[in-house]
């Protein structure tokens, strides 16, 4: 079974976050601010993240449930594998677009090490550990 309206709203709610997130732009500097973000129904970003979440977890679990209900060691690594596969090669992309970006804009100085590994990792919202963010919209 396909959702493609689930799809779309998936789609709207990762726009809506985007947008959210460069109304704040790098590390707090704005980059704009839209007309939607004067009412209720933009300025409220963070809770398009909730609602992306939950459509994904949904599908999510349409999707992969079968495979993941029979609880062996062989399917949970196949779905993870996915997921990775999936996920991590745009965090890669973004981190280094970030890392080139920060560095010609604050120097290499700004860039620690710590701080990449983080991000390339996609912990780097586990707490407050690990400073500047490079990418902190990507945990999501």
């Amino acid at each position: 079974m396909v959702f493609g309206s689930l799809t779309a709203m998936r789609g709207v709610a990762a726009l809506l976050v985007a947008f959210f997130h460069l109304r704040y732009g790098v590390i707090g500097v704005p980059l704009f601010d839209l007309y939607i973000f004067q009412f209720r129904f933009g300025n409220r970003g963070y809770l398009w993240v909730d609602f992306f979440f939950i459509l994904s977890g949904f599908i999510l679990a349409y999707r992969y449930g079968d495979a993941c209900s029979k609880l062996n060691l062989r399917g949970y690594g196949h779905f993870v594998w996915q997921r990775v596969a999936r996920i991590w090669p745009l965090n890669v992309v973004t981190v280094l677009i970030a890392i080139v970006y920060l560095g010609s804009k604050y120097g290499a100085s700004y860039l620690r090490r710590d701080a990449i590994v983080a991000n390339l990792l996609l912990v780097h919202g586990w707490g407050h550990y690990f400073a500047p963010p490079l990418d902190f919209p990507s945990w999501s």
